[in-house]
């Protein structure tokens, strides 16, 4: 048990890591191709669509990867309503998004928005399969698909978009690419299921009623992390979209950091959570503290740097994108320890907590997007989403502590923050020389620093794996 745990768990991280790599490899290459404006087109134009995406399954999904892993005989009954009840929705999703994109947007970008919605529909389906292959715990099968997934849209949207020389050519790649992945997961669902409809109105009404807590978190997920993009588009056209999106996609491919630690963490944390909370503080604790670790040199080194890593990696068109890189890479050890703190609300059995905070999060992100877009532009929206990450965190912070698991932020992190500013002299010390040479010589810093005040200890690391190896 503890070895097949294992396994899936590296199976999930290794494909996490390079679908996010092969993705970030993606938007380079569109920056290159399509300049600034095709690139703020292209994120624009899945944005859109996948603000209406919250009516794709109305949260039903991971009710019914719950009720399909506790009985296992009834999977048929609840993917065949759930094929017609998708048929439906998916459908819906399509046409509304199709109209809305009509009546606001300029031709090219109204078949651009048609084209997205074609690949967010089949790809909708495949999450249906993959709901499938999730509650009978195929995960190496789920692992394999999704290099698939990543691996064919990279390669065949790059194709079509270098011999095509237009993002028509390069939204059909991805739609090209999608319906390939569509066909592998009938394929390996068709394993367990028959791919047939079912209309049980009852049973449909059933798990509409039982999907509704999962929707609303999220409809605010699907704000929270969409908005921007598409409100950015509408008030300060498609160039500021690009530059913004170009930075942000930076700070998306990190999310695999805290992804990774808290897939198996997780379920640690929620057997803890009965009967062990000492031991659960105590982990809380340390998965923070190694997090930020992480978080924070990534914030300091990149803000110290942008200047010449980010025109490295992107034209010369994208240098308005290095201040909001500047800016918004302070998001990433914010969303490290929102993501441990969320999940600690999770595992304690307080997520209608963790919904509630990222409604707050949602309603303060519109708010600020509105008020900075107009003056500051691709600017402003870099400011709304570090703004909205430290609220979220304030509030996850307030929560948790109402639930015995505070602690002081100075006092927990003061290590990690003077080795980052000692990182830091060295970084603008010798920033003459080639980032070949800067950044392995900060990280060394960092690290050397860390170790000579102990911030990394072995008796530290002993408590965690002791406590990883007597939970499972």
């Amino acid at each position: 048990m503890k070895n097949a745990l294992a396994f899936n768990t590296v199976l999930l991280w290794g494909a996490d890591i390079l679908g996010k790599g092969l993705r970030f490899f993606l938007v380079i290459a569109v920056a290159h191709l399509l300049g600034d404006e095709g690139l703020g087109k292209y994120a624009f134009a899945f944005s859109f669509v996948g603000l209406f995406g919250i009516f794709q399954d109305m949260g039903i999904a991971p009710y019914m990867v719950r009720e399909m892993a506790k009985k296992p005989g009834a999977t048929q009954k609840y993917f065949s309503n759930m094929f017609s009840l998708k048929i439906f929705f998916v459908a819906g999703l399509f046409l509304i998004s199709i109209a809305a994109a009509y009546v606001t947007q300029a031709p090219d970008v109204q078949l651009a928005v048609l084209l997205a919605a074609a690949s967010m529909s089949v790809y909708y389906f495949s999450i249906l399969m993959g709901n499938v292959l999730q509650a009978h715990e195929k995960i190496p099968w789920i692992s394999f698909l999704n290099l698939v997934e990543q691996f064919s849209t990279t390669l065949l949207a790059l194709a079509l978009l270098y011999f095509g020389g237009s993002l028509f050519w390069l939204l059909v790649g991805v739609l090209i690419a999608n319906s390939i992945t569509l066909l592998f997961y009938l394929f390996y669902a068709s394993k367990i299921v028959k791919m047939r409809l079912a209309f049980d109105f009852e049973f449909m009404k059933e798990m509409i009623r039982g999907g509704l807590p999962f929707w609303f978190t999220t409809l605010f997920s699907v704000i929270y992390f969409r908005v921007d993009t598409v409100m950015l588009s509408f008030m300060a056209g498609f160039d500021a979209t690009g530059w913004y999106n170009a930075a942000y996609r930076a700070l998306d491919a990190l999310s695999f950091i805290p992804g990774a630690i808290l897939m198996a963490v997780y379920p640690v944390m929620s057997r803890l959570s009965v009967g062990n909370l000492k031991e659960l503080r105590q982990l809380f604790s340390k998965i923070m503290y190694y997090l930020f670790m992480i978080g924070l040199p990534i914030a300091i080194g990149t803000t110290l740097v942008a200047d010449r890593l980010l025109p490295a990696v992107y034209p010369g068109s994208f240098d308005p994108s290095i201040l909001v890189l500047q800016i918004i890479i302070w998001a990433a050890p914010v969303i490290f320890l929102s993501s441990v703190t969320g999940q600690l609300l999770n595992a304690i059995d307080k997520a209608k907590l963790f919904t509630l905070t990222a409604g707050i999060g949602a309603g303060f992100n519109v708010v600020l997007n509105f008020i900075l877009i107009p003056q500051y532009q691709h600017v402003g929206a870099s400011i709304a989403t570090i703004i909205t990450e430290i609220i979220v965190l304030i509030v996850l912070f307030y929560f948790a502590a109402r639930h015995s698991f505070s602690f002081s932020f100075l006092g927990t992190f003061f290590k990690p923050i003077l080795s980052g500013l000692l990182m830091g002299i060295m970084i603008l010390a010798i920033s003459d020389f080639h980032l070949v040479l800067v950044i392995p010589a900060a990280a060394a810093t960092y690290f050397l620093a860390l170790i000579a005040i102990r911030g990394i200890t072995r008796e530290d690391m002993k408590l965690v794996l002791s406590v990883l190896s007597r939970s499972r």
